[in-house]
């Protein structure tokens, strides 16, 4: 069999090489089709370290998103003081680019204020990540979709703390609540 570039290569076997620069492609025999997918070197870099990973204890903000079925599933959350994002760690259970998006997320955020946190969208993950095979876009996505969770959670806790009953956890969002099992609760 002949991957892409001309190697020869056997089913099952794993090909990096370069395209052009910033760029890394890999080439993935399975069952006689090759497959074919490009990262950035931010892309890789970001899975390979990722940065922020955990859960801040005591955080203002929570909010998982995604679904274990369809096999991402992102839980971010922040620290808020002043009007300003002061932490942010997530934990995910997914792909290269869940990972990825969710760890430059993270460093994009930090010190944002409120008002352009509103405004943040997964066009700057994607442009921090060097760019997001299409077919995996979806996955860049849940970052984007925690933000939006984190901040209508949080504002409708502000928004109650007027009342006195409200003194105990913060919301924890409610995309993926049906995530309960997942490696993300605890």
């Amino acid at each position: 069999m002949t991957g892409a570039g001309g190697c020869a290569r056997q089913p099952g076997n794993k090909t990096r090489r370069r395209c052009s620069p910033g760029i890394v492609s890999f080439d993935l025999a399975i069952g006689g089709c090759v497959t074919y997918r490009e990262y950035s070197e931010q892309l890789l870099d970001h899975y390979r370290h990722p940065r922020n990973v955990g859960e801040l204890p005591n955080a203002d903000a929570v909010a998982t998103v995604g679904s274990p079925s369809h096999g991402d599933v992102l839980r971010l959350s922040l620290r808020i003081l002043e009007g300003r994002v002061s932490e942010a760690q997530f934990k995910t259970f997914g792909c290269a680019v869940a990972i990825a998006a969710g760890s430059v997320t993270t460093e994009m955020i930090r010190g944002m204020r409120l008002e352009d946190l509103e405004r943040f969208d997964n066009l700057q993950v994607v442009e921090a990540l060097g760019g997001v095979p299409e077919n995996k876009l979806d996955c860049s996505v849940l970052a984007e979709q925690a933000i939006r969770e984190a901040l209508a959670g949080y504002r409708a806790r502000l928004s109650k703390s007027c009342s006195p009953e409200l003194h105990g956890e913060p919301d924890r969002g409610t995309v993926a609540d049906s995530a309960a099992g997942s490696p993300l609760r605890g």
